[in-house]
């Protein structure tokens, strides 16, 4: 199954769970993607994809400006994840594919 497609994903940030979607882009090994959550659109390229591992950084504006470095793992229609929040520690991210 390719990775490639988006995924309704709960978001367990130090601030409360945030509910997400996350649409991917693989093109070689290359992973490009935007994460849509409360209103907000943030666009995102230059990620890898190494078989069913990925990881990318981000920048979000809403709710506040944090660069995000993200990894994941695919696992059939299953996505894990953890995102490092900068100074405000990490948190963990789970959902599955719409």
């Amino acid at each position: 199954m390719s990775i490639s497609g988006s995924y309704g994903i709960t978001i367990h940030s130090p601030f409360g769970g945030r509910e997400a979607i996350l649409t991917l882009e693989v093109v070689g090994q290359n992973l490009n993607g935007v994460l849509v959550s409360e209103g907000a659109s943030e666009a995102f390229s230059g990620g890898e994809v190494a078989g069913s591992s990925l990881s990318w950084e981000m920048d979000l504006t809403r709710p506040m400006p944090v660069h995000l470095l993200c990894s994941a793992n695919i696992i059939g229609s299953s996505i894990k994840g953890t995102i490092q929040l900068g100074g405000f520690g990490n948190a963990n991210f789970s959902g599955a594919r719409i």
